[in-house]
């Protein structure tokens, strides 16, 4: 790989992992963070779920807060030891979050409509995680690195919803729809957008290595 492409993809990891990780500190201080004040009030008809909440709040903060770290070192090709551990504490984050969350979506008073696609959003978190893993476990470094991507895109929706919760979007739906429509946007598009991505990658380097072979 050229010089010049090796800093642009240098400097889009840096870019990627920082904004990753301003939305993520945002996100946490503007919506998870008030979910560990033991407040009835704050809580609302999910008091008595509470517990499954700050599981599943805490689940999903260590997966986000590892998340840039793990982009930035992975990407960069820095995997040692530290690069594991983190890798290892960002799976344990995701299996957290995914028990929490699935039992608040399943016992939610909003279920089924917005539990149906928080199940969802489960089961794409566990999958593509555990994709990731299966890979790097078999030696498959770049199919790792693509299912992390993926996986940390997945986990990122936590941010997104509220990203589009707080803009002015789909206000001509009623609000309890307006959120069950943010449920499935905030992984679907994310992660649709990530495949083609990727494939458009793979397309292209098949292509320079098809042109390097003709030549």
């Amino acid at each position: 790989m050229p010089a010049w492409r090796r800093q642009a993809a240098r400097l889009a990891a840096v870019l990627m992992a920082a904004g990753a990780a301003g939305l993520a500190i945002k996100f946490l201080s503007e919506h998870a963070l008030p979910f560990f004040r033991w407040d009835a009030s704050h809580y609302g008809r999910y008091w008595g779920m509470r517990g499954w909440i700050a599981l599943h709040v805490v689940g999903g903060l260590v997966a986000i807060l590892c998340g840039p770290l793990q982009l930035w070192s992975g990407l960069r090709g820095r995997t040692g030891a530290a690069h594991r551990i983190r890798g290892r504490i960002y799976m344990c984050g995701v299996l957290i979050g995914t028990v929490g969350g699935v039992w608040i979506a399943i016992t939610s008073p909003a279920f089924p409509a917005l539990g149906l696609p928080l199940i969802g959003l489960a089961a794409a978190w566990v999958a593509t995680t555990g994709l990731a893993w299966a890979a790097i476990v078999r030696g498959q470094v770049a199919l790792h690195k693509e299912m992390m991507i993926r996986s940390y895109v997945v986990t990122f929706a936590f941010v997104v919803f509220r990203l589009i919760a707080d803009l002015p979007l789909l206000t001509w739906l009623p609000m309890p729809d307006r959120y069950v429509a943010i449920g499935w946007l905030c992984w679907t598009v994310p992660l649709g957008v990530t495949e083609i991505v990727v494939q458009v990658r793979r397309i292209a380097a098949g292509s320079r290595l098809t042109a390097s072979g003709a030549a």
